[in-house]
């Protein structure tokens, strides 16, 4: 038989006995179900990397799409800055059934901004020279001022009025016949009392 003493002893072997291997197994068997739950993490990246690539692409252009009767079609013409210069909407009606590669047959020159079933988009950019501006002196209504010509007219109010200048000098001004260099129309925008030199240049 065994004293207290030793049965106490045997009992404590057995429980350290007992942690030990309890927690190796423990160990193993995590480990194990780690490694098969991701069995190559650098495919699963891969997977959605090209999900996201592929849901790019379609938000632009849907390759499986047609043209159908309530496909809205535009056409638009951009300059060199990406601003639109021109833009129209043409009917979806002679060109139904058509995908994005023969749309594109029939638009030369243009790219697809956008194609769906929905909506089209073309685009074309092409390099627009900007008119350069013209300055004359000139009358609108009863006020006097510079007349400015070109791709956005305008009229400059001078705050001077045709009631102080005599007829003669209005029907010049009237018919625009004194052009003005940007440094003249710069000074008469400083100092409006310059049209008098400029007039008097002029008469002589």
């Amino acid at each position: 038989m065994f004293t207290k003493k030793q049965f106490i002893t045997l009992l404590g072997i057995a429980v350290v006995i007992f942690l030990i291997f309890f927690t190796a197994f423990y160990t193993v068997s995590y480990r194990k179900g780690l490694e098969e739950s991701i069995v190559n993490p650098n495919a699963l990246i891969e997977t959605f990397e090209g999900i996201s690539d592929i849901d790019e692409v379609l938000g632009e252009v849907e390759e499986d799409s047609v043209i159908t009767p309530d496909t809205r079609i535009t056409l638009k013409v951009l300059d060199q800055n990406d601003l639109i210069v021109e833009q129209q909407e043409i009917s979806s009606m002679s060109l139904l059934g058509k995908n994005s590669e023969e749309l594109l047959n029939l638009f030369k020159g243009y790219e697809l901004e956008h194609f769906t079933d929905k909506e089209v988009i073309l685009t074309k950019t092409m390099y627009v020279v900007s008119e350069a501006p013209s300055y004359k002196l000139g009358v609108e209504g009863d006020e006097i001022g510079i007349v400015v010509g070109g791709s956005n007219p305008s009229f400059i109010s001078l705050n001077l009025y045709t009631k102080d200048f005599s007829s003669h000098t209005v029907e010049i001004l009237k018919e625009k016949a004194i052009s003005l260099t940007i440094e003249q129309k710069n000074r008469l925008e400083k100092d409006a009392y310059y049209i008098e030199e400029i007039l008097q240049n002029y008469n002589e």
